[in-house]
């Protein structure tokens, strides 16, 4: 992905919003974790959304160590206008393709690839306000992104890597301001960094354990320029070998 940082999107965000779930005329299908509803009649999207749904919550939970009690609504959208009618309106024409709130999850579907990488970053976002409800907001996206990378991003990492380390600190330094300010793709996948190597270089056994991490520039920055590994090891994409997991 070097020279790619001006085509990030934004993937989802995680709000306060109404807890009544949106009902779409479409298939709905249920698991023993989430609801789902859908604007599509053919059930066929709701059994993916099913499916994806289970891997990912089942990989969550190895990975956080646990797993949040209860069933959640999963609104899926293939036609982009329905989509938009339920987004939060600060999100409204910013390019959102998913969000989590409390009591549902939104993701819109346009095709298997996008749709499932949607999916799991707003489900790594369910599983953080459940099971670390302190999280500050950059280290909850930055999670979202390093466990649900997305595939068109390619080695999102190296395109970090392009970035001098003047820039990089300014970008860690402001990271406590999210989501406001300026360059807020750019300082997300900066968190989405700091995130990756906190999971791939602290000692820890659980994704729960970076509750209260603190950003370390300069060891990040120097992680950053040693590395030569395009997927980690350790807590990888939640997607796993599915096409388009990162």
């Amino acid at each position: 992905m070097r020279g790619s940082l001006s085509r990030l999107v934004f993937v989802g965000a995680a709000l306060t919003v109404g807890c009544v779930a949106p009902r779409p005329q479409g298939a709905e299908g249920a698991t023993a974790h989430y609801e789902v509803r859908t604007d599509d009649p053919d059930p066929e999207l709701t059994r993916q959304v099913v499916r994806v749904a289970e891997q990912v919550h089942a990989t969550l939970a190895r990975d956080y160590g646990a797993e949040p009690a209860g069933e959640l609504p999963l609104i899926v959208y293939r036609q982009r206008a329905n989509f938009d009618r339920e987004l939060a309106p600060s999100l409204k024409d910013r390019g959102f393709v998913g969000q989590f709130g409390e009591g549902y999850v939104l993701v819109y579907w346009p095709d298997d690839v996008s749709g499932k990488e949607t999916l799991a970053h707003e489900l790594v976002h369910r599983f953080n306000a459940a099971l670390a409800p302190d999280l500050p907001y950059w280290l909850d996206e930055g999670l979202a992104k390093a466990l649900a990378p997305k595939r068109a991003h390619g080695d999102w990492l190296a395109a970090l890597a392009d970035m001098s380390d003047d820039e990089l600190r300014e970008r860690i330094r402001s990271l406590g301001a999210l989501p406001a300010g300026e360059d807020y793709a750019l300082r997300c996948l900066v968190a989405a960094g700091v995130a990756r190597f906190a999971l791939d270089a602290e000692e820890i056994k659980t994704v729960r354990e970076l509750r209260g991490y603190k950003a370390d520039a300069a060891r990040f920055i120097r992680w950053l320029r040693r590395r030569r590994v395009a997927h980690p090891d350790r807590f990888p994409s939640v997607l796993g070998s599915e096409p388009g997991s990162g």
